[in-house]
C-alpha cells in the first residue's frame, strides 16, 4: 500500500491549506474557497475565520500567498475587507520583499496584518500574534492539512469525471449543491437569509446521497425520496469504494454544518445586540414608541431546535466543536479511547466534557432522523456519525494513531472488539488510496 506524505515546502493550494490548519488549531472556525459570482465571479477569498471567543464572533479575512505579492495585493485586501464589511484581515506570505518595514506599515495603517513565514517550517509560530492565545499543536495542523488534501481531492476526481461523462446529472448536482452550501450562502446580507438560502439548497437537493445512488444503480436521478441502493451502500461503507456516495454525503453533512453555524451566528449577534447583522427589520413609532418587526420566516422545527440551543450554556462553541468532529476525528468516537477522545474534544472546542452530549445532541435537534445520528457498531467499538464518508473517516484513524500510539502504529492501540482495527486500518487505506490515486 502506498502512503501519503505532506510537502515540506507546501505552495499554491497546499500553503493556503497549512495556514488554514494552523486558525482551525487556534481554535477558530474557518470557511475556505469562498468565490462570489454574478454573472461573472467577482472574488475569490481563500480563508474566513470565525473567532467565537469574542462577543460578538469576529470575522478575519485571511489571504496565503506563496508566491509574488506587493502593494496592490494589500489594497485589494483592504477593498474587500470593505466590500464585505470585515473588520478584520491578514496577509500571509513565503516571499520576503525589500524594505519589508515599508510593506508593514502601509499595510497596518489600512487595517491588513503582513506576516512574512520565509520558513516554512515556522509557520506556527509565525502566525501566533494572529491567532491569539493557547498553544497550536503539531499534530492537529499535520491532520488538519490532511483533512484539507483529502476534501480537496474528493472534489477534484469528481471534476474528472464529470469531464469525462458530461451527460450525467449527478456530477453537477454535487458540484452546484457544493457551491451554493459554501459560496453561495457566505455573501448573503444577514444570517437570516444564509438559513434561507441553506433550507432552499435542501429543498432542491433533498436526499441528493440517494438520488446519486439510484443514477449509479441505473435509475432516475429525479426522486427527491430515493435510497442509496443496498448493495452500492455495502460497497460504499463496508468496502470503502471511492465514488460519487463519498461525496454526495459530505456535502450533505457539510450542509448541515453550515446551517448549524448559521443558527449559532443568528443567536450569538441577535444575543449581542447585533440584530441587523441577524435579520432584516422594519421599524415604525406608535404612541411615541418604537416597535421592531422581524422580516425572518423559519420552518417551524428550526425556530423550536434555535429556542432550546439558545437555552444552552456552551451553544456559541457548536460550530467549533462540529468542525472539529467532522474534520480531524473524522465523524467518529473510538469508544476504548473514549475519555481521551471526549478530553481532547473538550480542549479543542472550549465545551466542558460533562457538557459534550448537549453539543452531540445538536444534530438531532436541528435535522432530527430516524434513530439518530449516531450508530454503535455491534462488532467494533467505534460510535460512528451516520453516512460520514469513509476516506473522511480514514483522517480520523490516522489523527488516533498520532495521539494515542508512540510509533504511529494502529498495532499500539488497546482496543477492543473484533474487527475495531480492521475498520481503523480500512478506513486510513480508504484516505491513502484518495491521496495517491
Amino acid at each position: 500500500m502506498p502512503t501519503a506524505t505532506l510537502p515540506e515546502l507546501p505552495k499554491g493550494r497546499e500553503f493556503e491549506e497549512l495556514v488554514a490548519a494552523v486558525f482551525q488549531s487556534s481554535g477558530m472556525f474557518v470557511e475556505r474557497d469562498l468565490t462570489e459570482r454574478e454573472e461573472v465571479e467577482v472574488l475569490q477569498l481563500d480563508a474566513i475565520s470565525t473567532d467565537y471567543r469574542e462577543r460578538p464572533p469576529v470575522l478575519h479575512l485571511v489571504e496565503a500567498k506563496s508566491g509574488k505579492w506587493g502593494f496592490k495585493d494589500i489594497f485589494k485586501i483592504k477593498g474587500w475587507m470593505t466590500y464585505l464589511n470585515i473588520p478584520r484581515a491578514c496577509l500571509i506570505t513565503t516571499e520576503p520583499r525589500e524594505r519589508p518595514e515599508a510593506y508593514r506599515r502601509l499595510a497596518a495603517k489600512i487595517g491588513v496584518n503582513l506576516v512574512v513565514v520565509e520558513d516554512v517550517k515556522n509557520c506556527r509560530e509565525a502566525l501566533g500574534p494572529l491567532v491569539g492565545p493557547g498553544s497550536v499543536d503539531d499534530v492537529d495542523v499535520w491532520s488538519w492539512r490532511f483533512w484539507h488534501w483529502a476534501e480537496r481531492r474528493m472534489i477534484e476526481r469528481l471534476r474528472a469525471q464529470h469531464r469525462g461523462q458530461p451527460e450525467v446529472r449527478r456530477f453537477d448536482a454535487i458540484l452546484d449543491h457544493a457551491f451554493r452550501i459554501n459560496s453561495g450562502v457566505f455573501f448573503t446580507e444577514t444570517i437570516a437569509e444564509r438559513v434561507e438560502a441553506l433550507y432552499a439548497t435542501y429543498s432542491d437537493y433533498r436526499n441528493l446521497a440517494g438520488r446519486c445512488g439510484q443514477e449509479m444503480s441505473g435509475g432516475a436521478f429525479d426522486n427527491p425520496d430515493a435510497r442509496i441502493p443496498e448493495p452500492l451502500f455495502n460497497a460504499t461503507f463496508y468496502d470503502c469504494a471511492l465514488n460519487e456516495i463519498q461525496v454526495a454525503t459530505f456535502m450533505e453533512h457539510k450542509a448541515r454544518l453550515t446551517l448549524l453555524k448559521a443558527a449559532v451566528d443568528y443567536l450569538s449577534y441577535k444575543s449581542d445586540g447585533q440584530v441587523n447583522k441577524a435579520e432584516k427589520t422594519v421599524t415604525w413609532k406608535l404612541d411615541g414608541k418604537d416597535y421592531v418587526m422581524s422580516l425572518a420566516s423559519f420552518p417551524d422545527r428550526f425556530e423550536q431546535a434555535l429556542a432550546e440551543l439558545g437555552t444552552e450554556p456552551h451553544f456559541r462553541r457548536y460550530p467549533i466543536f462540529w468542525q472539529w468532529f467532522l474534520g480531524v476525528f473524522g465523524g467518529f468516537i473510538l469508544k476504548d479511547y473514549q475519555d481521551r477522545d471526549y478530553a481532547r474534544l473538550a480542549e479543542k472546542s472550549g465545551i466542558p466534557v460533562e457538557a459534550l452530549p448537549q453539543a452531540f445532541a445538536a444534530f438531532d435537534k436541528l435535522f432530527p432522523v430516524d434513530g439518530g445520528w449516531f450508530r454503535d457498531d455491534p462488532n467494533s467499538n467505534v460510535r460512528v456519525l451516520v453516512l460520514y464518508p469513509v476516506p473522511l473517516r480514514g483522517v480520523g484513524a490516522n489523527y488516533r494513531r498520532a495521539l494515542y500510539t508512540k510509533d504511529r502504529k494502529f498495532e499500539q492501540l488497546d482496543v477492543t472488539k473484533i474487527h475495531t482495527r480492521k475498520d481503523l486500518s480500512k478506513w486510513n487505506n480508504a484516505v491513502v488510496e484518495l491521496l495517491t490515486a
